[in-house]
């Protein structure tokens, strides 16, 4: 009795371990080179790359989707419709059927026109006949350091601008030594002119 319940044991062990693996195992004749997307890219670039798609086992390739660009520290996220992912050996026949050990390609075109600058992370998800292959991707973008060089040269002139106006702006003085007063008075160089000449005798 006690043989039965450990083999049963034994038995139960094997089923569970065999159908914890079946899904890794399931995805081993399917790989994606790179493994991860990673994208550094400027304000306003529309990268394009592409995935190759290698089986070892005949299968059809359903749909290829890219989810949403979701912003790491909770910012206005890239929607999937900037993302424009295509299995470029596919016809107007779908699915694509992908022979073994051939090689499918997909293209993944990203639009970061009007795109504050930030990290981003987001999967493009390649479903086939057998279930999903799931390949990371991580997006780095940057303003173009144009933009701050521009406002630091704009700042720079309008600096420049201002000091000259105040300089010719501002009236030329002129100081004298009025008779019979104390301490020197400065007054504009032009009304100098009329001073001094009420001061001489006539």
């Amino acid at each position: 009795m006690k043989r039965l319940v450990l083999l049963c044991g034994r038995v139960l062990l094997l089923a569970s371990l065999l159908h914890a693996s079946a899904p890794a195992r399931a995805q081993e004749f399917i790989t994606a080179s790179p493994t991860q997307l990673t994208i550094f890219a400027m304000n306003g670039e529309q990268p394009v790359r592409t995935v190759l798609i290698q089986t070892s086992q005949p299968l059809d390739i359903i749909e290829v989707v890219a989810s949403d660009l979701i912003r790491i520290d909770g910012g206005v996220a890239i929607p999937a419709q900037r993302l424009t992912a295509t299995l470029l050996e596919s016809t107007t026949e779908t699915p694509a059927e992908v022979p073994t050990g051939a090689l499918a390609r997909v293209s993944v075109a990203f639009n970061f026109q009007g795109v504050r600058s930030g990290e981003f992370t987001g999967d493009l998800l390649i479903r086939h006949s057998q279930g999903t292959l799931v390949v990371p991707m991580l997006v780095r973008i940057k303003h173009s350091p144009l933009l701050p060089l521009l406002i630091l040269i704009l700042g720079i002139a309008f600096g420049i601008i201002l000091s000259v106006y105040r300089a010719q702006a501002r009236p030329a003085t002129s100081c004298w030594y009025a008779s019979g007063a104390s301490g020197r008075n400065c007054v504009p160089k032009r009304a100098a002119h009329h001073f001094a000449a009420a001061s001489l005798p006539a």
